[in-house]
């Protein structure tokens, strides 16, 4: 069932990049995805699991290669979500100090929209309303920062704060804004909508036909 939403929402993907592409400037969107040489990074630092490691020692070499890679590139979106999600993912894994890093960080910026996106992710599901206000002041400030979009479907999916026609707004911004990115294929539970899950199973083959890397193999699960 999931493959064949995936696959509907595609042909969306493509009417509303039509769209976009003749009112967006041309440029990379550097909120859609890694760019090149930072993905190559983010894969080196996360590294794999070979077995010879416990899982602390593991999760602590990754965050110590993830922080280098920060220190590197303070202002690359992606470089702080993988090192927000290796954080998350460690072992009794304690969220406070990782809140005061980017509760620091706006302190120091506050005007940034960036630094008000990086807070937020880090909040949602702990103080999930402070987050949601944080994104909506975002958008407000920069409303192609297409992450912030992403992050209030994923809250608008929760139970406490569901709303689909939120969900759909926000994931249309978010592809409006990422037309080739494959992540809001991740959130497509979200939407409830027939004519948004039209038929478009070419349309998802297409782009996958021209995607070999990891992100793609995934869905062709």
């Amino acid at each position: 069932m999931k493959k064949i939403a995936l696959l509907a929402l595609s042909s969306v993907m493509v009417t509303m990049s039509a769209t976009a592409a003749a009112e967006r400037p041309l440029g990379r969107n550097p909120s859609c995805e890694a760019g090149p040489g930072i993905r190559e990074a983010l894969d080196e630092a996360y590294g794999k699991d070979d077995g010879t490691l416990t899982s602390t020692q593991l999760s602590e070499r990754r965050l110590a290669r993830l922080r280098d890679l920060r220190e590197e590139n303070p202002d690359d979106l992606f470089v702080h979500l993988w090192y927000q999600t290796a954080w998350k993912r460690a072992p009794n894994a304690d969220l406070e100090p990782l809140i005061a890093e980017y509760r620091l960080r706006l302190d120091k910026r506050p005007d940034d929209p960036l630094s008000r996106y990086l807070l937020a992710s880090v909040l949602i599901g702990r103080e999930t309303k402070e987050a949601t206000e944080i994104l909506e002041q975002v958008l407000l400030q920069k409303p192609d920062l297409a992450r912030a979009h992403l992050a209030l479907v994923k809250i608008v999916q929760m139970p406490a704060y569901r709303d689909k026609a939120k969900a759909l707004a926000h994931l249309k911004n978010f592809i409006d804004l990422c037309s080739s990115t494959l992540d809001a294929f991740d959130y497509i539970r979200a939407v409830d909508e027939p004519e948004f899950l039209a038929t478009g199973a070419r349309k998802l083959r297409a782009m996958l036909r021209v995607r070999k890397d990891s992100d793609s193999l995934a869905y062709y699960a």
